[in-house]
């Protein structure tokens, strides 16, 4: 889970390319493949010896130096928050001493390494936004509603947070926790509104600008939780044993307004249970809402579902699948039969196909149901076009974390018991081909989407 609800995870910064960065500055050449310490070490190393010398700052250090500036608001902490840990063996940060970790050389070395990986991160992945803008192509980010206990903000903002600090290393104590009825209990902290807005929602605020330097637009998690959270008793963790209790509401989004201007590009997810407040919130502000073309097929919905493509207005996010749910293909292959037969009559056939390829087809005509919509965005996963079946689903939020295994449906393995854990599928690029591209892009221009 990760440590800030600011900071980019740095596993994801490429080694070789912040060699390279290094050595453009003019720094030493580094040993390809050399890992990520090896880097820094190597660059702190030439820096420091500029700065005796009296050459100042290299053109690379300078850069550093204005990242962290821009980023004042967080980057120190979060670089102190990390430092902390790496010197106490990972201990949280309620176990830390007041008089230690000492801020000895140490210290400061893993403080700086840190500093110097965001930047990386930083400097990156503004390569991979401009290539991406050159090719005319938008980048969806997502905010997270809650961050976890251990983490960078809790620890400096704890105020901000429902949580009660206590002595000796223990645990700060947390009366209720985060969930979502009936069946989720996530186990964050709760946030302490009032204290949030008597300082402007500055946190928040903070938050999601940060976010809109490395996206155009982000995705707002769990939407529903800025009009009224569930709160669950941490005592029992059980989702049902919790109650609702009010979010900011209108307050958060009129300062989110002044900050951000009118237009605010964030794409709310409301799904759940969404209320009229809920619903009348996103109204006011102009925010779509958001439709899963998976979810419009309950038996009892009769086509009436405001989750069908045909049903949902221009104001609207449509998903063939989100990253909580099935593939298209493990969906159908696993559906029940009263869906199937919605399915069947919606796209105007006697039933659904049974073979795989049959169905690899129907995802195709899906595909093109949606993208024909009146949603003024719609979002298909890439598992959806490459037709993969349940064993390349992003997360499954009732399977253990520590994995499960599925049966493949959809190579040449097929048949096959694979071990799956959430978050750990990756694309194959060999696998987008330019057929599949072509395929994609004849939909897109007989919808006329661009």
């Amino acid at each position: 889970m990760s440590s800030s609800g600011f900071a980019a995870d740095e596993s994801l910064v490429w080694g070789q390319g912040a060699a390279d960065r290094v050595a453009e500055a003019g720094g030493p050449g580094i040993e390809p493949g050399a890992g990520h310490e090896v880097v820094f070490d190597a660059w702190s190393k030439w820096e420091s010896e500029r700065i005796g010398r009296g050459e100042g700052d290299s053109a690379l250090g300078s850069k550093i130096k204005a990242f962290e500036d821009d980023n004042l608001y967080w980057l120190p902490n979060y670089c102190e928050f990390c430092a902390n840990s790496d010197t106490t063996g990972d201990e949280p940060w309620w176990k830390w001493n007041d008089q230690w970790p000492v801020h000895d050389a140490n210290w400061i070395r893993r403080r700086d390494f840190h500093k110097f990986m965001q930047f990386m991160f930083y400097d990156q992945w503004r390569q991979v936004v401009d290539y991406a803008h050159a090719a005319g192509v938008a980048i969806i980010g997502d905010t997270a509603l809650y961050v976890a206990l251990n983490t960078a903000d809790v620890w400096k903002y704890t105020k901000y947070f429902q949580v009660e600090p206590r002595s000796n290393g223990e645990a700060p104590y947390l009366r209720a926790v985060s969930g979502a009825p009936p069946d989720q209990c996530w186990g964050h902290p709760l946030y302490n509104w009032g204290e949030l807005e008597a300082d402007n929602f500055q946190w928040w605020m903070e938050r999601i600008k940060t976010t809109l330097k490395f996206v155009d637009a982000t995705r707002l998690d769990h939407f529903i939780g800025f009009h009224k959270y569930w709160a669950v008793n941490s005592a029992t963790n059980n989702p049902m044993d919790g109650c609702w209790l009010p979010g900011p509401g209108m307050r958060f989004f009129e300062a989110l307004k002044k900050t951000l201007g009118s237009s605010l590009p964030c794409l709310p997810e409301d799904l759940g249970e969404v209320d009229n407040d809920t619903k009348a919130l996103l109204k006011i502000f102009g925010l779509p809402s958001m439709r899963v073309f998976q979810y419009g097929f309950d038996p009892s919905s009769c086509g009436l579902s405001e989750h069908l493509p045909s049903n949902c207005g221009w104001n609207t996010t449509y998903f063939s699948g989100s990253h909580d749910s099935n593939t298209l293909l493990g969906w159908l292959l696993t559906c029940s039969n009263e869906e199937k037969a919605n399915i069947a009559q919606f796209l105007g056939l006697q039933k659904l196909p049974e073979d795989k390829d049959g169905l690899i087809c129907l995802s195709w005509q899906i595909i093109a149901a949606i993208l024909h919509g009146p949603a003024f965005l719609t979002l298909v996963q890439v598992q959806d076009v490459l037709g993969l079946c349940t064993c390349s689903r992003i997360n499954d939020p009732y399977h253990p974390s520590d994995g499960w295994k599925t049966t493949c449906k959809c190579d040449k393995d097929s048949g096959a018991e694979i071990d799956r854990r959430n978050w750990e599928w990756h694309l194959d690029l060999p696998s987008l081909t330019d057929e599949v591209a072509k395929r994609l892009n004849c939909i897109r221009t007989w919808s006329g989407r661009w």
